[in-house]
């Protein structure tokens, strides 16, 4: 069992705005006994587009169908095809356990380009082999999951999903026919005010007949609801049949399963048969829609009787003869994917460069279905022709045009291109050699630069132009050429470099001659002694004279030494010149600018520093600038008043002077010392410059000394009596400190000071015991209070702080104020331990009552209980109780009506702040929202509700509805056809309505009669051979429908035959075209018409024994018809019969 299948998984979506797609273009094409039938789901589970409310943004990622077909019909291909929202980018999904990667993706973006992208693609993948081994059974399509995709199309319900399955196959029953499945990814989407209409050219049509065409598309985005002015017309006719009304073609319908709940994808077939005319090779299809809608995959199936010519060139031979332009080109002629013969005469055509014709042949014999030709042909190519260039053959294909004799495609005539050279002759290259230098080292390359290999005569001469000549080893188109060498004789370069330079002087050897000859001079250059150097050319080429090495001494010139006679030493302040000439005739300068205030060390610069001027070297010197010096003595600071002093004559250096004034001791006076020299002056200290100092003696008057010193203390205090005073008096105090006597100190300063003796009186005073009273025991917590007076009036403070709250042994001292002599008091206080506790409970309301310690609470409330202890303290419980509300619960469902898969609505009639809602649906579908919300069912049967609440308390609470929701299965249509197929005469049967959960059935024949709505009818069909689609559509008593389809089929006694080929030149084998009928059938009327590709009769009959024998009747006779194909139409009536039967097809006229 063979078959082909084209599997498609597509997605699209909604929006107002237009951008770009792809247009549909052929992608495979069938000829011969085939036809096609689709298996498919949509992952969408609602109407996305009209339902109200919206139902959530999610989508199937898993789904299934079966594939079932004949014993007699035979695989011959299969395609995978996907499509979704997004640009598709790294896409897989799994196709019975199987990942599927697609060989091309198509992105449609549909809003503008200045707009952010909207994007949706359609992928393609061919799995025939797969499905030819797989065969009958499920496909199950699984993790195909673009739901993380939805949020940027959910606002405007912009998302679908759902796959098909086309599948193509082979049928000996069937007539031949041309199939053609197109692919791209369309879309079209109009204004909000007006449709627009969009067009989808399909080609590559051949048609020979008319009879049973059909076209069928899938499409996306499609809806159950109308939308104004939405139509596809086909040649400009308005399609419509019993799924799609003329003004809603896109309504989730499916044509092969009877679906009209395809959500949002539609797989509708038309028959067009009555919009196409036979010679037909295009069609137009036309859409007008409002809403968006998107095309993929469009398959036309039409009636052929046509040859399919392709080729292959196979070889070409003569390309690598020299100067040679006549090559043998092997080819193939196939007739491979065809419904009838390629005849003999049909032209081959030989092209270069796909534009120049160069040769045309002819078929010598024709090319049966299915079979090849294997030829030779010898072509020239033209002198103009450049290498390298291409060949190509071209079959049906002359001079002026492609498609001399009628075929069903045109697109696959041409070879594939094969790029020659043809060998020419060719001159060895070697670019430019030489010049050289005379002596340089060469071999002459025996390998030209382009890849001739020779040898050279004579051997290479260095020392003088020689004419050489290259004879290659292969001499059939390769020349033989001379090259004159030229040599360069060697020359000495020359320099502008200075000989003689100054010894720390400085010379740049120049790096190139003077006529420009690079190089490097060796050694470095020394400024220190006389040195020869030598100069390598870096490169010695012709073009610089072919320069040899050079040699140049330079002789260092040693330095002069300036001389001068300068001062070395001077006081600050000195006016002194350098000299700018030195005494030996050197001009220069010093720096820096002469200093007289500090020790400065000065250099000498000639102006000229070169060979010419001796090279004079640099000189220094230092001017030593004494420092001034002030002189010191051992003079008293301050004396007391009236004391007497001489001032000394002589300073501590031994510097002799005289002072300002004489000393005065009745006041603080300054005296003025000035030196008898204040020049360079030699002391122990250096060299100086003495100069006059200012010296100050003070005069003291009497001082008395104050203290700080308390007038009393108790008893034991520790005082310490100060040395020195408040006023800064030193000194000592007499007798020692005595703390447990009062006493009478003095204070004596320390000679020189200019003092007073001081006197102090300390009183000692006796301590005494504070009394108090207070407790030795309390209970814990209970209230005491230390005071801060004794009983007998002692001022103090308690350390540490009182507490009661524990139990335990504890010790307060009382500590007297500063000025109070008494003692510390120590208060030893014992605690005996109570107890209090306080708790607080918090309770939710579904938690009440509460029993404690005896007690039954039963709403919010504040206690305590008390128990005595063995100390006489009593122990204390309290409890706060706080009791918080549970949450308030009541839902509903509104009255609800429909078919699974359908969207129940739920509404939350007690909706509370800060309280956190859970539902749950009885199908394993959990929601957290807390308003109205809905869940869709998919499955029949009773589903309890509950919502269960919990609030900021913490407090929850359920509320559960048993069997809130039931669901009555869905009707599943399905029929049997007692008998099929049906004989021609009295084709009756009975159609056994096998439908599941159905009360009502409508049925469709297929063949023009009115529709039965018969549980199982007994159907009589017209007595014409065809293919009959019966469609049974159900419903249930909710009004939930369902419908199937099935082919049923009549077929035509073989009464009669008709050639598809005759010979008319004068042999006496098939000279005439004529049908032959059974002999037992009588026929009561007969005629037979033949017409020519334009459609005009050119032989009529009406005698079923007068064949046509290929001439045509002009007003000049008889003439015969040329070579070709031909329609004919046979119109006959069977004696005793009322029905006419109508043949239609093609013969081919050969001589």
């Amino acid at each position: 069992m063979r078959y082909l299948v084209l599997f498609f998984l597509t997605f699209t979506t909604y929006c107002v705005a237009q951008g770009n797609s792809v247009p549909l273009t052929l992608y495979q094409q069938f000829n011969g006994p085939y036809d096609y039938t689709i298996i498919g789901k949509s992952h969408n589970t609602s109407d996305n587009i009209v339902l109200v409310p919206q139902p959530n943004c999610m989508m199937q990622t898993n789904s299934s169908a079966s594939l079932s077909l004949a014993a007699n019909q035979t695989i011959v291909g299969a395609y995978l095809v996907w499509s979704g929202i997004g640009n598709g980018a790294g896409t897989t999904l799994n196709l019975n356990g199987n990942t599927i990667i697609p060989d091309v993706i198509n992105v449609a973006n549909i809003h503008p380009p200045t707009w952010t992208p909207y994007l949706y693609f359609s992928a393609v993948k061919d799995i025939t082999a797969y499905v030819q081994n797989f065969g009958n059974g499920l496909y199950q399509v699984n993790n195909f999951n673009l739901n993380p995709l939805i949020p940027l199309y959910c606002s405007n319900m912009n998302y679908y999903s759902g796959w098909n399955i086309v599948v193509v196959y082979s049928n000996p029953t069937l007539p031949n026919k041309q199939l053609n499945i197109y692919e791209g990814f369309k879309h079209m989407v109009g204004t909000v005010v007006n449709n627009t209409t969009f067009f989808i050219p399909i080609s590559n049509l051949n048609v020979t007949s008319t009879v049973g065409a059909k076209m069928t598309y899938i499409a996306y985005n499609g809806s159950s609801g109308l939308f104004s002015g939405e139509s596809i017309k086909f040649n400009n006719n308005i399609l419509s049949n019993a799924q799609n009304p003329a003004n809603n073609p896109f309504n989730s319908t499916n044509s092969f399963t009877g679906s009209n709940t395809n959500w949002n994808i539609d797989v509708d077939t038309y028959f067009v048969n009555n919009y196409l005319n036979i010679g037909d090779t295009s069609a137009l299809i036309a859409l007008n829609s409002n809403p968006p809608r998107f095309i993929s995959t469009i398959i036309t199936s039409i009636q052929s009787e046509l040859p399919d010519a392709t080729i292959s060139l196979d070889s070409i031979t003569g390309q690598d003869i020299c100067q040679n332009h006549d090559l043998t080109l092997d080819y193939t002629v196939y007739n491979i994917n065809s419904n009838d013969t390629l005849l003999a005469g049909t032209p081959v055509s030989v092209f270069v460069n796909d534009s120049i014709l160069i040769s045309t042949v002819l078929l010598p014999s024709n090319i049966l279905m299915g079979d090849s030709l294997s030829l030779s042909t010898l072509v020239t190519i033209p002198t103009g022709i450049s290498s390298p260039f291409s060949l190509s053959l071209v079959v049906n294909q002359n001079a002026t045009q492609l498609g001399v004799y009628p075929e069903s495609n045109f697109t696959n005539n041409t070879s594939n291109d094969s790029t020659i050279s043809l060998t020419e002759i060719v001159y060895p290259f070697f670019g430019n050699v030489g010049p050289f230098c005379q002596g340089t080292s060469y071999t002459l390359p025996t390998t030209s630069l382009n890849n001739i290999v020779g040898a050279w005569s004579p051997a290479f001469n260095n020392q003088a132009t020689t004419t050489y000549t290259f004879t290659p080893n292969d001499t059939t188109c390769n020349q033989v050429i001379q090259v004159t060498v030229t040599i360069v004789p060697n020359s000495s370069p020359s320099f502008n470099i200075a000989s003689n330079v100054c010894v720390n002087g400085n010379l740049v050897f120049p790096v190139a001659t003077q006529n420009g000859a690079f190089g490097t001079w060796a050694p470095a250059f020394n400024n220190q002694a006389t040195t020869t150097y030598t100069w390598t050319p870096t490169a010695p080429t012709p073009a610089v004279g072919c320069p040899v090495p050079a040699q140049h001494t330079v002789n260092i010139i040693p330095q002069t030494q300036p001389v001068f006679s300068l001062l070395d030493s001077l006081c600050p302040g000195t006016s002194y010149v350098l000299p700018t000439q030195s005494t030996n005739g050197i001009s220069g300068a010093w720096s820096p600018a002469f200093n007289s205030q500090a020790t400065t060390t000065y250099t000498f610069t000639p102006n000229t520093y070169n060979v010419i001027s001796g090279c004079p070297a640099t000189a220094t010197h230092t001017v030593f600038v004494a420092p001034s010096f002030t002189p010191s003595f051992g003079l008293p600071t301050a004396l007391c008043i009236g004391n007497t002093y001489t001032l000394p004559s002589v300073s501590n250096e031994g510097l002799s002077g005289a002072w300002s004034q004489p000393f005065n001791n009745q006041q603080t006076s300054t005296y003025t010392f000035t030196p008898s020299s204040t020049g360079l002056t030699s002391i122990s200290q250096g060299v100086v410059c003495p100069v006059s100092g200012a010296y100050s003696i003070g005069i003291n008057l009497p001082v008395t000394p104050t203290f700080t010193l308390p007038d009393s203390i108790c008893e034991g205090a520790t005082v310490t009596l100060p040395l020195v005073s408040n006023n800064g008096v030193n000194g000592t105090w007499a007798p020692a400190f005595d703390n447990q006597n009062t006493t009478t100190y003095t204070f004596t300063p320390s000679a020189g000071l200019c003092p007073v003796i001081a006197q102090q009186t300390i009183v000692v005073s006796t301590l005494y015991d504070p009394t108090f009273s207070l407790p030795s025991t309390i209970c814990q917590n209970e209230a005491l209070t230390l005071p801060l007076i004794s009983d007998n009036g002692v001022a103090g403070t308690w350390t540490p702080a009182f507490s009661s709250q524990q139990s335990g042994s504890f010790s307060y001292v009382f500590q007297p104020a500063a000025a109070v002599c008494a003692y510390d008091y120590l208060l030893n206080l014992t605690v005996n331990p109570t107890h209090v506790s306080y708790d607080t409970v918090v309770l939710c309301q579904n938690q009440l009552p509460l029993v404690w310690n005896g007690q039954t609470l039963t709403s919010a409330t504040s206690t305590s209980v008390t128990y005595p202890n063995q100390y006489g303290c009593d122990s204390i419980l309290n409890l706060h109780l706080i009791v918080n509300p549970n949450p308030l619960l009541d839902f509903s469902i509104p009255a609800w009506s429909g078919c699974l898969p359908l969207s129940i609505a739920f509404n939350n009639n007690q909706v509370e702040a800060n309280t956190i809602y859970n539902w749950s649906f009885g199908n394993s579908v959990t929601s957290s929202n807390a308003n109205t919300l809905s869940n869709l069912y998919t499955q029949p049967g009773c589903y309890d509700v509950s919502l269960t609440a919990t609030n900021q308390f913490g407090c929850a609470a359920n509320l559960t509805q048993t069997d809130a929701i039931c669901f009555d299965p869905n009707p599943v249509a399905d029929f049997e056809i007692q008998n099929n197929p049906l004989p021609i005469i009295n084709p009756t049967t009975l159609l056994q309505n096998t439908s599941q959960s159905a009360t009502s059935s409508v049925w469709d024949f297929g063949d023009g009669s009115a529709s039965s709505t018969v549980f199982s009818p007994i159907h009589t069909f017209p007595e014409k051979a065809g293919a009959y689609t019966v469609t049974l559509q159900i419903a249930n008593s909710n009004g939930c429908t369902d419908a199937t389809t099935q082919i049923l089929q009549i077929e035509q006694d073989p009464i009669y035959y008709v050639p598809n080929a005759f010979t008319p030149n004068g042999s006496e084998l098939n000279n005439v075209f004529l049908p032959i009928f059974s002999p037992s059938l009588a026929l009561q009327s007969y005629s037979l018409q033949i017409f020519n590709r334009w459609g005009e009769i050119i032989f009529e009959s009406q005698d079923p024994l007068k064949g046509w024998d290929g001439t045509v009747n002009t007003t000049n006779g008889a003439s015969m018809s040329p070579d070709g194909m031909y329609t004919y139409k046979i119109n006959f009536v069977e004696t005793g019969f009322e029905k006419e039967f109508e043949v239609v097809g093609s013969v081919v006229l050969v001589r």
